[in-house]
């Protein structure tokens, strides 16, 4: 049996009667936790797995084998979190690890990783912005010739992503949550590398003026809290109008 280092003893203890505490029967089994690097392994993507099983068969009622990557994991009604979305946040110290990036750059890019699609409810307006236009923030962190840096990046984080399906691989598992968590990763070198800086921009504007028609289309809407997610619109693309002006002067396309 490996030797568990003091302190951490100590964690898996608190967390474990917190757990016991806090969570339905059947539903408080011990943490799941990562190495402090972010380490995951192969019985750990198996621990993950049988834990939403055991989860969805005990909250559901049902008898399955093995979970989708499409299946809702909140399991509350109106609380939609597929198992891919859960897996991604699982693997996003593994993925980051060998980035040498500072703290400012890392929440751009943790926002980048874990963005998911979600309209606006009763319409189908999407909530967040265009996945490019946070590209834009995170290049502009980079400064002069923001645009290659952050490729360079991109291309680490997409090695890195194809080490993790290595280990999902050598698990032997039939489920797909971990394949399809390593997708957004690999998403971000396709977008830099596809477009030069000129391109880049004006495929933005692009993007900008399409957000802006979505505006407009919001605002004629009849849904619950519209003047909330109108002012949230409007912000976003005044951020991105001014980010993109940042993304010119630095790559001078």
């Amino acid at each position: 049996m490996p030797l568990t280092p003091k302190g951490r003893a100590e964690m898996l203890k608190r967390f474990n009667a917190l757990r016991k505490v806090t969570r339905k029967p059947g539903f408080d089994g011990p943490p799941i936790i990562l190495g402090a690097t972010g380490g995951i392994t192969r019985k750990k993507i198996r621990q993950v797995e049988e834990r939403l099983i055991k989860k969805r068969n005990l909250h559901l009622e049902t008898k399955i084998l093995h979970i989708k990557s499409s299946d809702n994991i909140m399991l509350i009604k109106g609380a939609k979190v597929n198992a891919t979305n859960l897996a991604t946040r699982f693997s996003l110290n593994y993925l980051m690890k060998p980035l040498k990036i500072n703290e400012a750059q890392k929440k751009v890019l943790k926002s980048i990783i874990l963005h998911r699609a979600q309209n606006i409810k009763g319409t189908n307006i999407p909530l967040r912005p265009n996945l490019e236009l946070m590209l834009i923030e995170f290049t502009n962190l980079f400064g002069e010739n923001g645009h290659r840096k952050a490729e360079l990046i991109a291309q680490k984080l997409t090695n890195r992503a194809k080490n993790l399906i290595k280990i999902v691989k050598k698990s032997k598992t039939e489920c797909d949550l971990f394949y399809n968590a390593a997708t957004p990763a690999g998403l971000m070198e396709l977008y830099l590398s596809d477009y030069t800086p000129k391109e880049f921009a004006q495929h933005t504007l692009n993007l900008i003026c399409k957000r802006e028609l979505e505006l407009k289309e919001l605002k004629e809407t009849n849904i619950p809290q519209k003047e909330r997610y109108v002012k949230l619109l409007a912000e976003q693309i005044l951020n991105a109008k001014r980010a993109r002006l940042r993304y010119i002067q630095n790559n001078n396309p």
